[in-house]
Formats: C-alpha cells, structure tokens, sequence
C-alpha cells in the first residue's frame, strides 16, 4: 500500500520538480555527509587521547603542552639521556630503547615534537633552531635538572647539534644516529623526498576528512610496518594517533623546513672544533633508505661513501668525537641496532662523568 501509494505520489508530480528534488537531496548529502565525517574525525582523535592517556606529563610551556615521559634513577649532577626522533616519529618510538636505558640504570626522558603524539600543535616553521627552542623551554620547565646528553635520530640529529651550540652549559654529551646531511638533499634523493611529501598530503587529506577512519583496513600507511617494532602494550595507541591530521602536517613542515635545519646546524656550528670536547658519538647504519624510496617503501641500499664522510666530519667536530658503523642496521637504528644504540649513550654518558671530574 506505502509504495503504491509513493508511486502514485511520483508520477503526480512535474518532471522538473522531481529532477530539483533529486538533485536537492544530492546536494544536502554531499555536504552533510563530509561534515559528518570531519566531525567523527575530530571526535575519534579527542577520544584517542582519552582511550590512551599520555604515558608521560603534559608540561605547559609558554600556553604550549608538551609530552614529555621520563623513567630510570640519576645520581646528583649525571647527565639524563634526552631522545629526539626522526622525521613522524614521536616517543612511543623509543619506548624500547628507554626500557634497556632504564635497567641500565640511567634516567631517560622521551618527549613528543610540537604537533605529535600528545603534545599541541604549534605554529610557525619547523626547524632544528625552533625544535631545540621548544627543547629547551620544555626541560627548564620540567623540573628535569639536567645536565643532558641529547640523543638525536635522523631529523633530530639536526636538533640535537643544534641545542648542543645554543646551549653548550646544559649538554654533557651528543649521541647522533644514522643523522641527517646534506647528502641527503642531493639531487639523487630528490624523487624520495618528493614521494614522501605527496603520501603525507594524501595523509593529510584522509585523515582531515574523516575518510581514513572509513578506509584503515584498505590503507597500509594506517598500519605501517614498523608498527610491529612499538611494544605490544602500546602499539593500539601508536596506531590511533597516527590518524591525526596533524601528525602527517607536521611531517610535511619538518621535510620542508630540511634545508633551513641543515643551514641552521652550519651556522650554529662554525670554525674549527664548534663542539670542543663534547662527548659525541655518531651511528652509521649499513644500510639507508633507498633514494627514491617512499615513506612505506622498506627497500635499502648500501650507505655510500658519501654519507659516511659526511658522518665523519660531524664526529670530528669534537676532540672526542668517534664515529661507529652499525654493520646489521638499516635506518631504523633503535630497531635494528638496539644493543648499539644503549652502549653508544652509555658510553658518552660515562665520557660525561669523567670529563666533569677533570
């Protein structure tokens, strides 16, 4: 009787009417239904934070919140290893690496970014300068006494040299894994740099939008292969956060912001030995990231002799500098390497100990 009577109601009105009426209700639903999904998305990234509380402190710094997670004892005066990730890395990363620093009796503090895990976006330029800036304005609000030895990977590498010139009171010591260089702006990385930037737009247009959360179980970058590295307990959480827009905002301003970093480093470090004494160890993995390698690509090539020069002139920028080669790892040092990794900063922070004793 109801569809008859539809049917009847149909064929009683005016063509017109009917195509207006249509076309009407495709226009409401194309616009009710991205504002439904934009706001599910904001809802579901408020509700992450709350499924999955920061394991660490959100520290306010200047009406900015910053994650910062620390763990282990220190004796008065003992340095406190500080982790900087790479590029869309951020303190779940580095939860492994601070669980063998932590049994190796030392204190260690992971911390997120400005516009990663738990901590709040922050405006302007994404840069070694701004990032050592935050640092620092994080530690001294804190309450972690210092002083520190800056553990930097990738990206954070750049940080760390960085902060290590800005603030040369605070740090006892460097350890720089696998950093950045100008290598790695060469004309050859070009087409890896550029695939990078285009699958984090796209991250960023699906996370924005709501329409990851609808298509996670067909999107491999939701679920990325390095997720198996995060312990178990916190892996769900790592998962959820990677579905916020600005997680993958941040990424492409950091990438951008490469050249200036690396000009930022050069600047900071100038003249003969800028690091003087600095305990300073430098990883270099065996194995890079090939050059036109997207963010999801796992395939490596053999570190050129280019980079390990590069690497090599950074550990010379300090009378104790060395340089290591990690003869098992790829890029993923603290995944690959993380035995390396503790004894390097167990090492300098020993170096520490015994230069504030001279």
């Amino acid at each position: 009787m109801v569809i008859r009577r539809a049917r009847e109601w149909v064929g009683s009105q005016p063509l017109l009417k009917l195509l207006a009426m249509i076309v009407g209700a495709g226009a409401v639903l194309g616009v009710l239904v991205p504002l439904l999904l934009v706001a599910t998305q904001r809802w579901s990234v408020a509700r992450a934070r709350r499924v999955y509380p920061a394991p660490g402190r959100l520290v306010d710094v200047g009406g900015l919140r910053m994650h910062l997670a620390c763990a282990g004892t220190v004796e008065p005066g003992e340095a406190i290893v500080v982790i900087d990730g790479d590029v869309a890395a951020f303190s779940l990363d580095w939860i492994a690496i601070q669980e063998r620093l932590t049994s190796e009796r030392l204190r260690s503090c992971l911390y997120d970014r400005a516009g990663y895990g738990w901590s709040d976006v922050a405006g302007g330029s994404r840069t070694a300068e701004q990032s050592a800036l935050e640092l620092h304005a994080l530690l001294g609000a804190s309450g972690e006494p210092g002083p520190y030895v800056i553990v930097g990977h990738g990206l954070g590498a750049l940080n760390a040299q960085v902060y290590a010139a800005r603030y040369p009171e605070e740090t006892d010591g460097l350890v720089l894994l696998h950093p950045l260089t100008e290598v790695d702006l060469g004309e050859a990385y070009n087409r890896g740099w550029e695939r990078r930037l285009d699958t984090y737009e796209r991250m960023r247009g699906l996370t924005a939008s709501g329409l990851l959360r609808v298509v996670r179980p067909f999107v491999r970058s939701a679920r990325p292969p390095w997720a198996e590295d995060v312990p178990v307990e916190a892996r769900e959480a790592y998962l959820a956060l990677l579905l916020d827009r600005a997680f993958y905002e941040t990424a492409i301003a950091e990438i951008t912001g490469i050249a200036a970093s690396l000009d930022q480093v050069d600047d900071a470090l100038r003249g003969e030995l800028p690091l003087e004494g600095l305990p300073l160890v430098v990883l270099t993995a065996a194995r890079s990231a090939a050059p036109d390698a997207d963010v999801y690509d796992l395939e490596t090539v053999a570190t050129g002799d280019d980079v390990v020069s590069a690497h090599r002139a950074i550990a010379a920028l300090s009378v104790r500098g060395e340089r290591r080669m990690l003869g098992q790892s790829g890029p993923r040092v603290q995944a690959d390497a993380p035995d390396a990794v503790v004894a390097a900063v167990r090492d300098v922070v020993a170096m520490a100990r015994v230069v504030s004793d001279e």
